[in-house]
Order: C-alpha cells, then structure tokens, then sequence
C-alpha cells in the first residue's frame, strides 16, 4: 500500500488523523509517518485498512461523537 493509497482510505474511515489512530490503534505520530510516506505501512495495518474498507467499521471500533 502506498502513502497515498494509504491517505485516502483514511479519509474513507475517520474525520481526521486522531479519530484514524484511535481506530487502528496506533499512535497519531506513527499515522502521519505512513501518510507521509516516511516509513512503510506494515502489512498488519494494511490488511486492517483494506478490511475496515470493505466490510465497514464494526460501531462499537467508532469513537463516540
């Protein structure tokens, strides 16, 4: 997965980069990392994209609004 696939299928899943984080259960600052293009995004968190993707964000993964 690319940075820039990557950016847009968090646009897909959060509002923004703390919401995005707090989904996949990683640190904002590793987030922005990925987006950037500064290090590689890890299989485990691609296949975690691609499934949220696909089958949606399960609601009790959502932050309350």
């Amino acid at each position: 997965m690319t940075a820039e696939q990557f950016k847009t299928a968090i646009k897909g899943l959060a509002d923004n980069y703390d919401d995005a984080a707090a989904l996949l259960g990683i640190g904002r600052r590793s987030l922005v990392r990925y987006a950037n293009d500064d290090i590689k995004v890890p299989e485990y968190l691609r296949r975690l994209v691609v499934m949220f993707q696909k089958h949606g964000v399960p609601r009790e993964f959502r932050r309350a609004a």
